[in-house]
């Protein structure tokens, strides 16, 4: 959901006398790229924000940046129909951009240019914080997530995290866990999580 309807359903959970986990804030901070972003900068790839419309002197700040290639999204999800979401050259950002808009109907927020990383295949990885604690798919956690946990103060959100070739750990993205998909995990693993929090909630309130 985009901004606005985030707060129209936030609204609609309040009129039935209830109160969402995630606030509207806490949800942009997570699903939109620039709410994170400088907070875990030294953590994740490159990243330069604009405005919409993406115009002439958008195009020769991103020329300016001396990368070879721009991996392109807005501030949700990048383009994956037709020509992908690697532009190798400024030019190469107004055609994406103008996919992007067709198949998702807008641009949401603004657009990102990141600069693009070699990673080791099939070495993405998916793990969630919640209040605060971070969670993996088989119990093991690493450092990097550990650090995003104690910078990033939302409610519940997922980390995906990737090796370079060479060796590295990197951030790929965060999201809002209400509209992550589980990925590699185990349903029970996930299940146990949601019930771990959800008892530590009820117990704080007795």
């Amino acid at each position: 959901m985009n901004p606005a309807r985030y707060e129209k359903w936030v609204a609609a959970v309040c009129d039935r006398a209830a109160s969402p986990i995630t606030s509207t804030a806490h949800y942009l901070q997570c699903h939109h790229l620039p709410g994170w972003y400088q907070t875990c900068a030294d953590l994740t790839m490159e990243t330069h924000f604009f405005e919409m419309p993406f115009e002439a002197q958008a195009l020769r700040q991103a020329e300016a940046l001396g990368w070879g290639s721009f991996f392109v999204k807005d501030f949700v999800k990048s383009n994956t129909a037709q020509t992908g979401s690697i532009a190798r050259s400024p030019q190469e950002i107004v055609e994406i951009l103008e996919h992007l808009a067709e198949y998702r109907g807008e641009i949401e927020g603004g657009v990102a240019l990141r600069k693009v990383e070699q990673y080791e295949p099939r070495s993405e990885q998916r793990y969630f914080v919640m209040n605060d604690k971070s969670y993996g798919p088989a119990g093991i956690v690493p450092e990097i997530v550990k650090t995003v946990a104690s910078r990033v103060s939302a409610p519940f959100y997922s980390v995906d995290i990737a090796t370079t070739v060479e060796g590295t750990l990197q951030v790929v993205e965060l999201g809002d866990g209400q509209v992550s998909d589980k990925k590699n995990w185990p349903l029970d693993r996930f299940v146990d999580m949601l019930i771990e929090n959800a008892s530590a909630s009820a117990s704080s309130k007795v």
